[in-house]
């Protein structure tokens, strides 16, 4: 089974953060960033997501899943 691969940046106050994080789907994957950023959702941001490999824009439901919690 392939797992959800999210991927992209954020902006942090010392610049960009580039990361890729796999897990079993997109509310995984943005649990997993967001545990390890308080500014993951909240700045600047360009994110790619799709199973196996990143192929479409997440970015819009990516904020609105951050936005809603």
């Amino acid at each position: 089974m392939m797992n959800y691969v999210l991927c992209g940046w954020y902006e942090t106050e010392f610049g960009l953060e580039v990361f890729e994080v796999e897990g079993l789907d997109l509310e995984a994957c943005v649990t997993q960033v967001r545990h390890d950023s308080d500014d993951f959702g909240h700045t600047d941001m360009e994110l790619n997501g799709g199973i196996g490999t990143p192929d479409y824009d997440v970015t819009s439901k990516v904020i609105k899943m951050v936005c809603a919690s």
